[in-house]
């Protein structure tokens, strides 16, 4: 595997990992209610 296939592996699992952490906490719907706001 080269160093930038292996940097994109790294930076989806990191997205990934941030993204169901955000949903856990429901911070989309804190940013959702502030843009409307």
């Amino acid at each position: 595997m080269t160093l930038v296939a292996q940097f994109r592996k790294i930076n989806y699992e990191m997205r990934d990992t941030m993204n169901t952490t955000f949903k856990h906490i429901d911070l989309n719907d804190s940013v959702n209610d502030f843009m409307n706001h």
